[in-house]
């Protein structure tokens, strides 16, 4: 049975399986805005964010067990954890190579790991800053540069 999801507010979409219903309610009921907090310290977007550790995550995917088509609908919920866990419960074998590309936006994450080597060169780290000028001239070199114009 496909579901198709109902776009709620900036990418947070509403389920319509029973399943994938209840997967959002129950990751809902973990969640812990001060985990939230924390998570931005390490460059989660606390924007569609519930706070739930990873953890717990994994052992709802374990409870869960394999499905594509729940995979996908989590996906499509916007919702930082319950991408995470479609990752976990996805089946390898039948995720396609568009849904591979169309699975994040990669300007959106070229931009992000962009802002964030620039936020490493200020650090007073000579470690820092060499990783950070490493990641730059990967980020914005001729190849990734052709690769995100082609997008």
């Amino acid at each position: 049975m496909h579901c198709q999801p109902t776009q709620l507010s900036e990418g947070i979409v509403e389920m319509k399986s029973p399943q994938a219903s209840q997967v959002l309610t129950s990751l809902k009921g973990m969640a812990d805005a001060g985990n939230v907090k924390g998570m931005a310290r390490f460059g989660i977007n606390s924007k569609n964010t519930l706070g739930v550790p990873v953890p717990a995550v994994r052992a709802l995917a374990s409870e869960i067990g394999r499905s594509h088509q729940l995979a996908l609908e989590l996906w499509r919920s916007g919702i930082h954890e319950a991408r995470l866990l479609a990752g976990f419960i996805d089946e390898p074998a039948a995720v396609t190579p568009s849904q591979m590309e169309s699975g994040h936006s990669t300007s959106i994450l070229g931009t992000s790991a962009i802002r964030t080597a620039n936020e490493i060169l200020r650090i007073d780290s000579k470690v820092a800053k060499w990783i950070a000028s490493d990641a730059l001239r990967e980020l914005q070199g001729p190849a990734v540069v052709r690769k995100l114009a082609k997008r």
